[in-house]
């Protein structure tokens, strides 16, 4: 079977100049393509005659684009259904010894990537670390304290130095902490953990990360906020740290689009990791554990897709690191089943 689009002869007897074509491609059953010229290009912006500015024979090697190429489409590899959506790009996930960070790691090594674990506490990073290994993947833990700039910087320096490059920045590490009240009443140590951990350590995480991906021709940048920072939540410490990494995304996006970065943020609503699971018990059952927690489930459940699995986040995260996401910067993306909503 063929797919054939329209075509026409490129330059007319007598003509200096060749009008524009637009390479269209046949795509048989073994995966093999041909170009074919058609007349539609002037209205695609593609340029005239030569091939510069052109679709082209997609790349089977994955190879990086040089500067001013056209973005080339893989082939489909014949009996192969799943291509590696982040094949040959390296990925440093702050926080990937637990929780979204953990999935989101042997999410994105299934993907093609080399992951860096980026993990304060050594014995979640190498288990992690092995969990990507056991499915094939590559991974490296690095020892990351995302509240000491020195402790970035030094991270992302040694994942130059195994990797060569870093593609994708994916700011995880984070949280809130049961102590966190209303501004009137909660203690300024609170302040200081929380606005440490969530908003300074995305903060460093991205003024060391964003260099590199500016040396490697661009990259994409996913921040963690959450549903706390769309609507109201007597948590007011993380609501404000949450609703800082908001502004600092967007403010990424129009800072470093000339450069070929993007930057997202995801809103999460409840998700199932341990530390959630050991403050508020089983999201799904509104008799378990504190009464804080027992009252925030029952309002919950006017909103059945609120509550969700690490891979449910990853996944989005996932989305959002990949040239599938090519088109989205600047977004907020609530995760959150409508909690933000209604």
């Amino acid at each position: 079977m063929k797919l054939a689009g329209p075509h026409r002869k490129s330059q007319t007897r007598g003509s200096s100049r060749r009008p524009a074509t637009l390479v269209l491609f046949k795509l048989d059953l073994g995966g093999a393509l041909t170009r074919t010229p058609s007349p539609y290009a002037p209205c695609l912006g593609v340029s005239n005659g030569t091939n510069k500015g052109i679709v082209r024979k997609p790349s089977q090697t994955g190879r990086e684009l040089r500067s001013g190429e056209p973005r080339a489409y893989r082939a489909i590899e014949p009996g192969r259904l799943n291509m590696a959506r982040l094949q040959d790009k390296v990925a440093f996930i702050t926080g990937a010894g637990s929780g979204i960070a953990r999935a989101a790691a042997r999410l994105f090594a299934q993907e093609g990537a080399r992951v860096v674990i980026a993990e304060l506490k050594t014995e979640l990073g190498q288990m992690s670390e092995q969990a990507v290994r056991d499915i094939g993947g590559e991974a490296v833990f690095i020892e990351t304290d995302v509240t000491k700039e020195e402790s970035v910087k030094n991270s992302i320096r040694q994942t130059i130095n195994r990797f060569g490059k870093l593609d994708i920045l994916y700011n995880c590490a984070g949280g809130s902490i049961v102590q966190d009240a209303p501004v009137t009443e909660v203690d300024m140590s609170v302040w200081q953990h929380t606005i440490s951990l969530d908003l300074l350590g995305t903060f460093n995480g991205c003024r060391h990360g964003i260099p590199e991906l500016i040396k490697a021709g661009g990259g994409a940048i996913v921040n963690m906020s959450s549903v706390a920072a769309l609507r109201g939540f007597p948590a007011h410490v993380y609501v404000a740290a949450k609703g800082g990494i908001i502004s600092l995304t967007r403010a990424l996006a129009g800072q470093y689009a000339k450069n070929g970065i993007r930057a997202n943020a995801i809103c999460p609503g409840l998700v199932k990791t341990d530390r959630v699971l050991q403050r508020f018990g089983d999201p799904d059952d509104p008799n378990s554990g504190t009464p804080q927690a027992q009252a925030m489930k029952r309002q919950f459940q006017r909103y059945p897709f609120s509550v969700g699995e690490p891979e449910d986040i990853a996944r989005i995260a996932l989305f959002l690191a990949s040239d599938e996401a090519r088109m989205i910067t600047g977004a907020i993306v609530p995760a959150d089943g409508g909690l933000s909503a209604y």
